[in-house]
């Protein structure tokens, strides 16, 4: 998606010719004008482009009339000597995608087998009971919560977690 802005001119008495910017609105992104969002003819227009938490993963793009522009060092952006209206584009803000080493939702079960151990992870108190293709009790456990593992022999398995089973295979 690009998100716009314009820099409209409007006459002043003072100094003749100035510029006001309105700064695009984008989810994920806040955009803030250095000194103010007025500015005489001649002058730099300067921004900064701060990331909002959940976006901190995206990778901005700003074009000022077509042409993109990147930061300096202390993460300004800096449109020199404006002497038209100026068009402010951006893309590439985007909600970062989760990854395996977030935090689990808040009611996640999960069971799963990995190199002949089965995982077991629960947000809260449960007993497990690992149960045989021919139906015996192999194995119970008794989980306060996060995650477990236990080692079982090859076969395959009924996880029976809550109200809930689940079939692995080790």
């Amino acid at each position: 998606t690009t998100h716009k802005s314009t820099l409209n001119r409007v006459l002043d008495d003072s100094c003749g010719f100035e510029d006001r910017a309105t700064l695009p609105f984008v989810k994920g992104a806040i955009f803030t004008a250095e000194t103010s969002t007025t500015i005489v003819e001649g002058k730099n227009f300067i921004f900064t482009l701060t990331l909002e938490e959940g976006y901190k993963h995206s990778v901005p793009v700003v074009k000022v009339n077509g042409k993109v522009i990147t930061p300096n060092a202390n993460g300004r952006y800096i449109v020199k000597d404006v002497r038209s209206n100026l068009l402010i584009t951006v893309t590439g803000i985007q909600a970062d995608k989760p990854t395996s080493n977030e935090a689990l939702g808040s009611q996640e079960t999960r069971v799963w087998s990995q190199e002949g151990v089965l995982h077991l992870q629960t947000v809260i108190p449960e007993t497990a009971y690992i149960v045989t293709l021919d139906g015996r009790i192999y194995q119970i456990v008794n989980m306060l919560g996060g995650h477990y593992e236990v080692t079982l022999p090859q076969g395959i398995y009924i996880i029976r977690l809550g109200n809930k089973s689940y079939k692995v295979q080790i």
